[in-house]
């Protein structure tokens, strides 16, 4: 079988909305062969500032399949990539072309609670310094235009402008697109994998009594640098060691284990108290496209 042949489920949006939660929920579904990473991004543009293993270059379709090495044995199975960031490259349209059998997910966030949680992970990560308030970060991005050379953290108050996105994934993927509400997904997660199991095909039995857990859930940390440093390790290995399952199966726990020990002292962040003020700078930046106005127009959603 060709890598166009196979099924896919593609959890394509948004960041700091639980598509890592999701992930591994459905990638626990003995129907579902995830792929070697998370996040392939083998469908982000070319100067999309992420790092990339591998990128489709228009010629290299085949070797999407990298990512799958593991599914050879059941080729039957749903085949899962999980890159929020696909929402935000055109590259990423064309795999509705591309892979004929795909489906597409986004999970949509309230843009003050997404930026809220890109604040947080901003400064987990060390991205932002320990004295940048949320006001101060949310002016810094207001009215800046994106270019190749604006970093990711940086993105997050455009990128919030959910509806200017989707439109075009709609039109790509018509009836194989559906939209999850955050809110939904994490206070009723059962009934919204009940919905993502119909869309997918799968069985949702399998979810009767399954244990949802929250994943990477942003924390307050004592040593940014630290951490910052394990990041960027971890993002080295994980696109150096995917092509060999074998090995990057054993890695998992070391690093599950390293991971408790650097957050052994950590909390998980403060909630925030946002300002009236910056609430209407934000919902003026993304033209007040909330939640519920974003999905109002859209034939499949779980709200």
């Amino acid at each position: 079988m060709n890598v166009f042949d196979h099924q896919y489920l593609i959890i394509g949006g948004t960041p700091k909305a639980g598509t890592t939660s999701l992930y591994k929920w459905l990638s626990d579904h003995p129907d579902v062969c995830a792929s070697s990473m998370k996040e392939t991004r083998f469908f982000l543009d070319l100067d999309y500032p992420l790092p990339c293993s591998t990128q489709y270059n228009g010629k290299n379709l085949e070797q999407y399949g990298v990512f799958f090495k593991q599914c050879e044995k059941n080729k039957n199975k749903l085949r899962l990539d999980a890159t929020p960031d696909y929402l935000y490259s055109r590259t990423a349209l064309k795999i509705a072309e591309l892979l004929p059998h795909s489906k597409i997910i986004f999970i949509l966030r309230d843009p003050i609670e997404r930026m809220i949680s890109w604040f947080k992970y901003a400064k987990q990560e060390g991205m932002i310094s320990k004295e940048m308030n949320f006001e101060q970060y949310v002016m810094l991005q207001v009215g800046k235009p994106i270019d190749a050379n604006l970093p990711i953290f940086l993105r997050a108050l455009e990128q919030c402008k959910f509806d200017k996105y989707l439109q075009e994934f709609y039109k790509a993927f018509q009836n194989r697109c559906l939209i999850i509400n955050f809110n939904e997904l994490k206070n009723n997660p059962r009934k919204v994998m009940t919905q993502l199991c119909a869309f997918s095909n799968l069985e949702d039995k399998f979810y009767d009594s399954y244990l949802f857990k929250a994943e990477n859930v942003s924390q307050a940390v004592n040593n940014t640098s630290i951490i910052r440093f394990y990041s960027l390790l971890r993002q080295i290995l994980i696109h150096t060691l995917h092509q060999y399952p074998s090995i990057f199966e054993l890695m998992k726990k070391p690093n599950q284990l390293l991971k408790q020990i650097l957050f052994r002292h950590s909390k998980q962040a403060e909630e925030l108290t946002i300002s009236l003020n910056i609430e209407e700078i934000i919902r003026h930046e993304v033209r007040q496209y909330a939640l519920e106005e974003n999905t109002r127009s859209y034939p499949n959603k779980i709200t």
